[in-house]
């Protein structure tokens, strides 16, 4: 209220009524039950700010209360023992945690609740970002994004002093599901063996398991092509979602789960993995996917990750089940990346750092995004689309008979 001394009589009654059936309808509409999120986290922000404003009046007390609790519940909720989204998206995790910065500061400097729990939370989630990301490098854009904002896009709330973060060579991030490998010159590889999402709709999640991302300092490599859009345009909003658009292996041109709508999914998938120790002294990850079993494609697709002491990443996949499927592997590349062919393999350029990228099959196309297909499309923001190009690789067989290798060395 002291913010409007400026205004006259009528015009802050006006606005005082506003803050005030605001927060009535926020506290008579909250986002509940399976819709339980960042909407719930929004709309307590809101409700706990709007009851302050009329300090001990009734309802007021009831506002802060339930925002409060509703508020230290989804604490514990969406941000997981690791420090990672519940929803599996980079983009809302960062949203959340802004909005929980925000609430902590306004009711720890106005005396209104100990934050400590929550802060203790908030702090777990941003030691999380800090060991994806690492100083000044990308944030994958794993899992929806609609480029929203607690505050404005230049205007962040205090977050914190920054802690110490886990930089070592892997770093497994077991409850999100997500490990991070680091090596030399900048190089960083995550590799997502994590769910598809909050259960139970699955809301912003994609269909992105098993996948890869790899950059190198600065320079994106390997990326996880985006969001685009949610409405306008089913088939590109299915495509973004899709298998197809991630850097793993697509069976029979399915999705490892089922799209019900453009938000919704049905037969979720889960995935076991392992880590351990080759003889060469190097860790890797083996990870096995069920969602194309949980669709009646009887295929189990395992994938293992390693780094090698000298920059060199391996990514095995192999497949156990029966029948006789197609496979497609993709490997999605950052719109900067210049692609050069080989008779061996392929030399993928970003500036000043290379890439040699080989495949253990003949068949190694690239698809550059065009009216003709879906495939080769990034979107660095909500509602921006722009073409790319798009490794792909097509074998058919029984699943036992049935691999890929992939090698990547780095060259500079």
């Amino acid at each position: 209220v002291q913010q409007l001394e400026s205004l006259n009589e009528v015009e802050t009654e006006k606005v005082i009524l506003a803050i005030f059936q605001h927060g009535w309808l926020i506290r008579n509409r909250l986002s509940l039950y399976s819709s339980l999120g960042n909407h719930t986290v929004a709309e307590c922000v809101g409700l706990i700010m709007a009851g302050a404003v009329f300090k001990d009046q009734y309802p007021s007390r009831d506002w802060i209360d339930i925002g409060v609790k509703l508020l230290e519940q989804e604490c514990r909720h969406q941000i997981l023992d690791d420090g990672g989204p519940v929803e599996q998206s980079f983009s809302y995790h960062r949203f959340v945690l802004d909005l929980y910065w925000l609430v902590i500061h306004f009711l720890t400097d106005n005396n209104l609740h100990d934050c400590s729990q929550m802060l203790r939370r908030v702090e777990k989630g941003e030691e999380f970002l800090r060991t994806i990301q690492h100083k000044k490098e990308s944030l994958p854009m794993i899992g929806d994004s609609d480029d929203g904002f607690a505050l404005a896009p230049e205007l962040v709330p205090r977050r914190g002093t920054e802690g110490g973060s886990k930089f070592s060579d892997l770093v497994v991030l077991p409850d999100s599901g997500y490990s991070v490998f680091r090596g030399g010159k900048g190089l960083r590889l995550i590799f997502d063996h994590g769910p598809l999402g909050m259960e139970p709709l699955n809301n912003h999640g994609h269909a992105d398991g098993l996948s890869v991302f790899l950059s190198v300092g600065d320079k994106d490599f390997f990326i996880d092509p985006g969001t685009y859009q949610y409405n306008g345009d089913p088939d590109l909003r299915r495509y973004f979602k899709s298998t197809q658009a991630h850097n793993t292996v697509c069976i029979n041109q399915a999705d490892q789960a089922c799209q019900l709508t453009g938000f919704i999914w049905d037969h979720s998938y889960s995935i076991s993995w392992d880590k351990r120790v080759d003889e060469h002294g190097c860790t890797e990850i083996e990870a096995v996917l069920d969602g194309y079993v949980k669709q009646n494609i009887p295929v189990y697709h395992k994938r293992a990750v390693r780094l090698g002491k000298k920059n060199d990443v391996t990514i095995k996949d192999t497949f156990d089940g029966r029948g006789i499927h197609e496979y497609a592997l993709y490997f999605h590349l950052h719109p900067e990346v210049e692609v050069r062919q080989h008779d061996h393999g392929l030399s993928l350029v970003n500036g000043d750092v290379e890439l040699f990228l080989q495949i253990d099959d003949e068949n190694v196309s690239v698809v550059k995004g065009g009216k003709d297909t879906n495939l080769g499309w990034y979107s660095p923001e909500y509602g921006v689309r722009e073409a790319t190009n798009t490794i792909k690789v097509i074998k058919k067989g029984r699943p036992e008979k049935t691999s890929f290798l992939s090698l990547i060395q780095l060259v500079t």
